[in-house]
């Protein structure tokens, strides 16, 4: 829930019940929040309108990758390539990009047909491609024209089983999938003045087929759209109420520990180690340079302290040079490595470790006092520039 203007509490629209908020951060006046629950999980933004696409041109081909399930494809390390691989250009000799190229018609050789999507941008691509028909294996192009009355950016939120490239005016701006199968992410779409191909690619292995779409925020508001090329597009219309949209683009492990802003990106402590987001493209990037390498990135904790960013890890406590994005281990005087949290408060910084244990550090992290809890003999202890290693306990 969130309190309006009027002081009285209301509820905050939440995309599924499954998905338990764990924390909450802003950045540049937007809310973000990390998640718990079934997949998938990761990070969601708070946005200021919906608009589902209703309806797109759509087209599709069969055969189209070696692997007919998903657990085949994850279990050859191909998961997530048939998307990427051009059947048109294998087939009829036409580049796929060119689907989304406003400046050609779209090729006769495949059928194509204009489809009609619910209220929320769902296409039953099982249902619409030939229901009697075992579907795995196939890939489905769906385009539609956008004009803008300027150069900008507008997301674009989709949903998918199982994955999906985005093609725009002939260049691919991303590419989606999750070995988990069906998808939920945003996109930040680059669009130029007057018109714009868009192209979702949509490849099945087996089961449930679908492609759901929308524009999210405000930028969507004097954009049209329509389906056959040339032809004046129609306002694309929606609620105009906060929703949540899910942003784990390049965001590799869905577990996100921590969420903190600082100067204009969003950091998050995950498994994989720590990840940077970029507001503008919606992109997450993996920040472990400094690391010692073959060992666990894994982060649980991250705090700003005088303008700095401190992240805590089985490896210990790390601080990011903001010129060369290299973390530095910092502080001595740990019981342990493997920090679990962070705070401060009046020009103090705490850290708490997996034992329990709570330090402090009143010069910036560099040397550490034991305040709460003692201090056990480490069952890892680091070694080398290689990482921690096992070390017997007395």
């Amino acid at each position: 829930r969130r309190e309006g203007s009027d002081g009285q509490w209301e509820m905050f629209a939440w995309p599924r019940r499954e998905r338990r908020p764990l924390g909450f951060a802003r950045l540049g006046g937007r809310l973000y929040a990390r998640l718990e629950g079934s997949y998938p999980r990761g990070v969601t933004m708070q946005v200021d309108a919906r608009h589902a696409i209703r309806e797109w041109a759509v087209a599709s081909v069969r055969d189209t990758g070696a692997q007919s399930s998903a657990g085949s494809a994850r279990a050859a390390g191909t998961y997530g390539s048939d998307v990427q691989a051009d059947w048109l250009r294998e087939r009829l000799g036409v580049h796929e990009g060119a689907l989304s190229d406003a400046g050609r018609d779209l090729p006769s050789a495949l059928a194509w047909r204009v489809a009609e999507a619910s209220e929320d941008g769902t296409i039953d691509l099982e249902a619409l491609i030939d229901p009697e028909e075992d579907n795995s294996r196939a890939t489905a192009y769906l385009v539609l024209y956008l004009t803008s009355p300027d150069a900008r950016r507008v997301w674009l939120n989709v949903g998918q089983d199982d994955t999906l490239a985005i093609w725009v005016n002939g260049r691919r701006v991303s590419n989606g999938g999750h070995p988990r199968g069906t998808n939920d992410d945003t996109y930040s779409i680059p669009l130029r003045p007057g018109a714009n191909g868009l192209m979702l690619k949509v490849h099945e292995y087996e089961g449930v087929w679908f492609v759901r779409a929308a524009g999210v925020g405000i930028g969507w508001d004097d954009i049209t759209v329509t389906t056959t090329r040339g032809q004046p597009g129609v306002p694309v219309t929606g609620d105009r109420y906060p929703h949540w949209t899910l942003v784990n683009n390049g965001l590799a492990n869905g577990a996100v520990q921590a969420l903190v802003p600082w100067k204009g990106r969003l950091y998050a402590a995950t498994g994989d180690g720590p990840f940077r987001f970029d507001p503008n493209s919606l992109q997450w990037t993996r920040l472990v340079a400094g690391f010692p390498p073959r060992w666990s990135k894994a982060t649980e904790a991250l705090v700003v302290f005088e303008g700095r960013l401190y992240a805590g890890s089985i490896q210990g406590l790390h601080r990011l040079d903001e010129e060369t994005d290299v973390w530095q281990n910092v502080g001595e005087g740990f019981g342990e490595p493997w920090i679990t949290a962070l705070a401060h408060t009046q020009g103090v910084l705490f850290a708490g470790t997996k034992r329990g244990a709570i330090y402090r550090a009143t010069d910036g992290g560099e040397t550490w006092e034991l305040v709460y809890g003692r201090t056990p003999p480490p069952p890892i202890v680091p070694h080398s520039d290689d990482g921690p290693s096992l070390a017997p306990v007395p």
